[in-house]
């Protein structure tokens, strides 16, 4: 039998200051979305504690700091509400992070109708080249990135997903992911193209 899968925290220096101290058992989760999908409440509220933290940082990247609790509180709203349909096709971890995924991409639209209703388009924030080594300019950076690169570089890069498992979350093709990263490793790269200490993105999946 083969050893349970676990997800440990990396060390993502290039991308924030201190590891994310995600550590949980994959299976553990997937067992008690189980548990909680037959009734118990205790199982529930153990799958919140340890699935929260990983799904707000998600929502602090794809949208902003000040709404990630409000859209993680939506993401497992959402996620009670349809654990009933979950076939466990997918790890719980993986499941939930797609609910993310398609709760913060609800609300970039509803903020993209907002700037055009206000005639606010094209003014974004301008942000600062980073000095060398200097951690909050380089995920302001992150944060410029399109949405769709900046998710696959927080599942894969900060949240430790496998290209595989990021994939699943935003329901495409594992190349597909691989190319969103790379992009954003061009994007990234040519912004510090004069550090050369600077760091690389993990190719592995």
């Amino acid at each position: 039998m083969a050893p349970k899968e676990q997800r440990v925290p990396r060390d993502c220096g290039f991308f924030c200051n201190t590891p994310i101290g995600y550590v949980s058992a994959v299976d553990e989760l997937t067992e008690l979305a189980r548990a909680a999908q037959a009734g118990d409440r205790l199982a529930l509220g153990a799958f919140i504690r340890k699935a929260q933290n990983p799904v707000r940082q998600f929502c602090h990247r794809l949208v902003d700091r000040e709404r990630a609790d409000d859209l993680t509180q939506e993401v497992f709203v959402r996620a009670w509400q349809g654990l009933g349909g979950f076939r466990f096709e997918s790890t719980a971890l993986s499941w939930v992070m797609g609910i993310a995924y398609k709760v913060c991409s609800e609300q970039r639209r509803r903020d993209r109708r907002q700037e055009l209703l206000h005639g606010r388009l094209g003014n974004r924030k301008q942000v600062q080249r980073p000095d060398h080594g200097e951690q909050i300019a380089l995920e302001n950076l992150i944060d410029e990135l399109p949405r769709d690169q900046r998710a696959a570089v927080v599942l894969t890069q900060m949240l430790g997903f496998t290209y595989a498992e990021a994939a699943e979350v935003c329901e495409t093709e594992t190349g597909t992911i691989r190319s969103r990263v790379a992009r954003a490793r061009a994007r990234l790269l040519q912004v510090l193209q004069e550090d050369d200490a600077a760091p690389s993105l993990r190719r592995d999946g």
